[in-house]
């Protein structure tokens, strides 16, 4: 089969695919290319591979970390906005009085 019909997105996916546990042997039989041009595509876009998973998985992680800061953000506004005026005085004269102690 032509190797030149695979773009370079479409390498480095394969490349990944390796990297994440596949089998190469599995991987060329699926390509029917021999193992010497998977090896190349390794040596060629192993690291570009190799870093896009890790900034992939960077990436998810600070997702994540927004997604938790604004359901924190959130909450903290909605108790805010249910806090009255006179709860808000009391709040203030408790710590004054806790201060002037």
């Amino acid at each position: 089969m032509d190797t030149t019909k695979y773009t370079v997105n479409e390498i480095v996916l394969l490349v990944q695919s390796f990297y994440k546990g596949e089998e190469p042997t599995e991987i060329c039989e699926q390509l029917e290319i021999d193992i010497a041009i998977f090896n190349q595509w390794i040596r060629t876009y192993g690291q570009v591979a190799n870093n896009l998973l890790h900034l992939n998985e960077e990436n998810e992680r600070l997702r994540q970390m927004f997604v938790n800061l604004s359901l924190s953000n959130q909450s903290l506004r909605e108790a805010l906005d249910n806090l009255t005026t006179t709860d808000a005085s009391s709040v203030l004269n408790r710590l004054k009085a806790k201060n002037s102690r």
